[in-house]
């Protein structure tokens, strides 16, 4: 005997075929694409929302935030920021995307855009870049996060990114309170998510409350 479907899985599937529809008449009437992503992500928002007679089960989105980061530093900092950058080699278009988050691992802010860059590395320098001068303007202890080894290490530094590294180097130095890390890659998807759907404009308004209920699912 097959058993009951679970009422949140049935829930999640209506939504799901709710927002496809809407997707389909975005796309039909107003000429608007939506991925399947972003249509998936919002509809697993709109399930998440509470139920009105039963408000313990609204799921806690502030708790939410992305994995711990690795290699912190002694003291650990109010801030953490995780930048990553996105390159198509086929359109040459690329955005970079930055994630803050709290101590307690909550995402508070972040930013994102699209930059003219001529690989990969260089988006990437860039997305570094865009974190210190964040960090910079706020006198907070503050880590960064990147998933690439060779922009932390000066002595591997590329060539193609020196200018920008050595601006780096020396906000670093003017701003004692900011700090560079390396940290694996699948701790960094969240500011890799961030990037990718910038630089295909799927990044939705609300960005930073839809990154906090994707965040467990990435």
């Amino acid at each position: 005997m097959k058993s009951e479907e679970d009422p949140s899985s049935l829930r999640f599937k209506a939504f799901c075929l709710w927002n496809i529809w809407k997707a389909r008449n975005e796309f039909v009437f107003r000429g608007i694409t939506m991925s399947p992503m972003m249509t998936s992500i919002f509809a697993f928002r709109e399930a998440s929302e509470p139920f009105p007679a039963h408000p313990s089960r609204c799921p806690n989105h502030q708790s939410r935030g992305i994995p711990p980061q690795s290699s912190p530093p002694q003291r650990d900092p109010a801030k953490r920021i995780n930048c990553d950058g996105s390159f198509d080699h086929g359109s040459q278009e690329a955005a970079f995307g930055i994630v803050i988050t709290d101590s307690q691992g909550h995402i508070c802010d972040g930013k994102a855009g699209k930059v003219i860059c001529s690989s990969p590395i260089e988006v990437k320098a860039l997305s570094l870049v865009e974190a210190c001068r964040f960090a910079a303007s706020d006198n907070t202890p503050t880590v960064i996060f990147t998933d690439c080894k060779s922009l932390v290490d000066e002595s591997m530094w590329p060539w193609r990114c020196f200018g920008l590294l050595s601006h780096i180097k020396t906000i670093l130095r003017q701003c004692h309170w900011i700090h560079l890390s390396f940290t694996h890659r699948r701790f960094n998807l969240c500011a890799d998510w961030v990037a990718r759907n910038a630089r295909c404009l799927y990044l939705p308004r609300d960005w930073i409350s839809v990154l906090s209920i994707v965040a467990p699912l990435l």
